[in-house]
């Protein structure tokens, strides 16, 4: 890579104006995006995956009916980009139908998906309808098969020039996140890098108290992945809010300075305030797609109203729930709460913390 490509890199990783400000956020990012889960099964068994067991909840994929029904009500109430989610999406037998709806609905549409999918697939994708695709990389006894038609699929969405995300989840304890960067290294500054951190899931695979003892662990790897990703040129960002007490003031100054749209310190999605949601398979509703809490059912008579207030005022008790001892006097955190109840609170000079994803805390 030559001098010119690095400093468009470094520009690239300092301007990546889709996440939310480190700390001093400005603004707050109105979604217009509405998350659908076609289907809740899958073709693999990742151990990281927080929608495990979901499949249970919802034997059956999403049908024809319902999502016809769902873009018509989504149109009326101002979405106009849908992000197809699972499980795994593409596994669903009427996918080629879904697109089409899409497409007549004048929808744009963007996906998340382990990449496994059947490669005659990607005659179904374009830029056109296509706006971007996650994809997640298979960090779980990958094949090698499985890892050649990753890279393929990888490769031929990358050559139509949909925007591609890839992936990664964080474990305190492993550093696969290696051959996550190294992958997009071997695609140069084609795909942009995101890491969470791993999730206790709908099946509650560990506990917040578990949770607990992750944290100086997951602070390590992530600084890490900072160094690493940094040094090979990798664009990258951090999905899901962190804690500011994870790190050291250098340590932070570190981070920023790559940066400042590095990592949330709160939900960029605002769980809380309704401007996320989720569509399950039968159309009821949950606040995020990490988040499983079962909400209103989508009817001709509901409103994205309805289901935004029914969210807000059932999670903010989650939201001031702290998840450390530590939480409780902290100023950080203290700002958030005084967040929640008086929004015109200037986040411009007041740095605020949400104490972690609220998954840590259902």
């Amino acid at each position: 890579m030559n001098l010119i490509d690095k400093i468009k890199l470094r520009r690239k990783q300092r301007l990546l104006n889709d996440r939310s400000v480190l700390v001093n956020r400005t603004s707050r990012i109105h979604h217009q995006v509405l998350r659908v889960c076609i289907t809740y099964f899958c073709n693999r068994d990742c151990s990281f995956c927080y929608s495990k067991g979901l499949q249970e909840e919802f034997p059956q994929h999403m049908s024809i009916d319902n999502f016809e029904f769902l873009t018509r009500w989504a149109r009326l109430q101002g979405w106009r980009s849908l992000r197809l989610l699972g499980g795994e999406p593409t596994i669903h037998p009427q996918l080629k139908t879904i697109l089409d709806i899409a497409r007549k609905h004048r929808f744009t549409l963007s996906m998340s998906t382990n990449g496994l999918f059947a490669p005659e697939l990607n005659s179904y994708f374009n830029r056109i309808l296509i706006e971007s695709i996650n994809f997640s990389y298979p960090q779980d006894q990958v094949k090698s098969q499985e890892m050649e038609i990753f890279r393929q699929n990888l490769k031929k969405t990358i050559f139509k020039s949909i925007p591609v995300v890839l992936s990664g989840v964080l474990y305190p304890d492993r550093d696969d996140w290696h051959q996550v960067i190294d992958l997009a290294k071997d695609f140069q500054n084609k795909v942009i890098v995101r890491f969470s951190m791993v999730l206790p899931g709908h099946q509650k695979s560990f506990s917040s108290e578990e949770f607990r003892h992750y944290i100086h662990g997951l602070a390590r790897q992530i600084l890490n992945i900072a160094h690493y990703a940094y040094e090979n040129y990798v664009v990258f960002f951090f999905y899901r809010p962190l804690l500011l007490c994870m790190f050291n003031s250098q340590e932070l100054a570190f981070l920023k300075s790559i940066s400042p749209f590095l990592f949330d310190s709160i939900c960029s999605c605002s769980c809380v305030e309704g401007t996320m949601m989720t569509v399950n398979p039968d159309l009821s509703c949950s606040p995020c797609p990490s988040l499983f809490l079962r909400g209103l059912k989508i009817t001709p008579e509901i409103t994205r109203e309805d289901i935004r207030q029914d969210f807000r005022a059932r999670l903010k008790q989650v939201s001031i729930k702290p998840l450390l001892d530590s939480c409780q006097t902290c100023n950080f955190f203290t700002n958030y709460k005084h967040h929640l109840e008086n929004s015109t609170l200037d986040l411009a000079k007041n740095i605020v913390c949400q104490s972690g994803c609220f998954q840590y805390r259902v």
